[in-house]
């Protein structure tokens, strides 16, 4: 019985990285490391291993003819550079920052002196593009998780109106994002690690990111590569954070409702004298997320959760309806079944304020405000404002080992 579950087991975690690898699309950085002397002559043959500074997984690599040493498919992240060198003083350089989809540049200098004799530099690396041509703009850290979103939901798109060549998105325009280099919102193309995340009907994005749970935001404005081909407008890709070495968790709240804000003109206008001036409108999200080593250098794993709720308040529109009078002088035509039945789910104005010529007759009408609590029997105040409340919530979790990502 232990040998079968065992063997279940390892089945289950092969076909999981199977699937990783065979249908994910990864969103790695590149670091490309460059070795030379106080001569600036480039030195071959040395020991480059960068690690990861918050998961301190490590990896090497060799040099090329130039002396570089590059290390594609690095999870995006902050990493350390280390070279040793026969002969020359071990350089360590920090804070090197891998972007996502990126080439991060790197220079270490080695000084001639004894191998036990380190040399640290605190400096982050020059993202470069000498292989490409692409326009876009990166966000990460402290800013994609801090900076506030002003929409509902806390969508870390909203951040794409800060590159070039953006703008917000008009009402009652179809697809997600603004409008990236001139094209319509629907052209843009969403993706999250690597993953196509477009809609099959208008465009846009499925599924939601909690903003706590973002590592990186990258948008693609122009000049991108063939790999993007389902779009022609902006690229928009997410990477999710992962698990690090430390345990570490954050809680957040964010709140907005009417007492914040000022009335409208159309709620001053609407405004009856009896109640609240400004309608209902309370929204919440709140939510925490955990994320830290299940193995040491190893085995790590970040979640998240967050819970949305909203309420809202609205008076609705006025029209023009048939009085109580107006009604029996509509019924009084004699109409067939079919539109007797509807005049019977017509509601009432209040009062009439004039009237309006059916077949020759004149049929007393008023104003109506329309609601979702007044029915043609209510007794409810036409004025009563509308109250819908919704209710949604995200969750996220991620596997990590070494650096192949399960989500």
């Amino acid at each position: 019985m232990v040998k079968i579950t065992r063997f279940a087991l390892f089945v289950l975690v092969t076909c999981l990285l199977a699937t990783q690898a065979l249908h994910a699309q990864r969103l790695d950085g590149t670091l490309r490391v460059t070795v030379t002397d106080k001569t600036g002559a480039v030195i071959e043959d040395a020991r480059v291993t960068v690690t990861n500074e918050g998961t301190n997984v490590p990896k090497t690599a060799t040099a090329s003819s130039a002396g570089t040493y590059v290390f594609p498919d690095l999870t995006v992240g902050t990493y350390s550079v280390t070279v040793e060198k026969a002969g020359f003083r071990k350089s360590v350089s920090k804070g090197i920052q891998v972007a996502s989809n990126q080439v991060a540049e790197a220079n270490a200098t080695l000084e001639v002196g004894d191998v036990s004799s380190v040399v640290e530099v605190e400096a982050g690396a020059e993202l470069v593009k000498t292989e490409s041509s692409e326009l876009g703009a990166t966000f990460a850290g402290r800013v994609v998780n801090d900076l506030p979103v002003n929409t509902l939901g806390g969508d870390v798109k909203e951040f794409a109106v800060f590159a070039p060549g953006t703008t917000t998105q008009q009402g009652g325009v179809q697809g997600s994002g603004g409008s990236v280099g001139g094209l319509r919102p629907r052209f843009n193309g969403f993706s999250i690690d690597g993953v196509d995340d477009n809609r099959l009907d208008v465009n846009g994005p499925t599924q939601p990111v909690i903003q706590e749970s973002v590592a990186e935001f990258t948008i693609i404005t122009n000049q991108f590569g063939a790999e993007y081909g389902h779009s022609a407008g902006g690229q928009f890709n997410i990477v999710t954070k992962s698990g690090t070495n430390d345990w570490h968790g954050s809680a957040w709240w964010y709140n907005r409702n009417r007492d914040f804000d000022a009335a409208t003109n159309q709620e001053k206008t609407g405004f009856t004298g009896t109640g609240d001036v400004k309608n209902r409108f309370d929204y919440n999200r709140e939510g925490g997320s955990l994320g830290g080593p299940i193995k040491r250098n190893r085995l790590f794993i970040f979640g998240a959760y967050e819970f949305q709720g909203e309420g809202l308040g609205a008076q609705g529109a006025t029209v023009t309806m048939p009085t109580a009078t107006g009604i029996q002088q509509l019924q009084a035509l004699n109409p067939d079944a079919a539109v007797a039945d509807i005049l019977k789910q017509f509601p009432t104005a209040p009062a009439k304020n004039g009237t309006t010529l059916v077949n020759g007759t004149p049929i007393d009408v008023g104003q109506f405000r329309a609601s979702l609590r007044t029915s043609p029997t209510s007794t409810t105040s036409p004025s009563t404002p509308i109250s819908i409340s919704a209710r949604t919530s995200s969750a996220v979790a991620f596997f990590t080992i070494g650096s192949v990502r399960l989500r």
